[in-house]
């Protein structure tokens, strides 16, 4: 599929979508063309972690979430993803990372149903 121009969000976007509807190795491509445009953006960064997680390259995944952690302090997507893979994991600073972000999103219900 080609999408309407080098735009970073829009391959980060339908890479996403790709992933949920089960598509891990298009979202996969999609995510490393969002990243390729748009080194440094949050999103890109996410939502390739999410698809590499996807294909069980977790510590690629990690290492992804953090740097989006770190650039994007006030979105909540990354720090949910991250603190959710560190959970899985027993790591104690999951909690910390899942209440950022129920508190930096409190209407998305995934991020307050993920810490009960």
């Amino acid at each position: 599929v080609t999408l309407c121009g080098p735009h970073a969000v829009l391959h980060a976007t339908f890479g996403r979508a790709l992933l949920v509807t089960g598509q891990p190795d298009a979202a996969l491509t999609q995510g490393r063309e969002a990243v390729r445009l748009a080194p440094d953006h949050p999103l890109a960064l996410t939502y390739l972690g999410d698809a590499l997680a996807a294909h069980g390259q977790r510590a690629e995944a990690v290492e992804l979430y953090r740097r989006a952690v770190k650039l994007g302090p006030n979105a909540a997507a990354p720090h949910h993803r991250l603190g959710v893979v560190l959970a899985e994991e027993g790591h104690p600073d999951a909690v910390p990372l899942l209440t950022r972000a129920a508190d930096l999103d409190p209407a998305d219900p995934e991020y307050g149903c993920t810490l009960a």
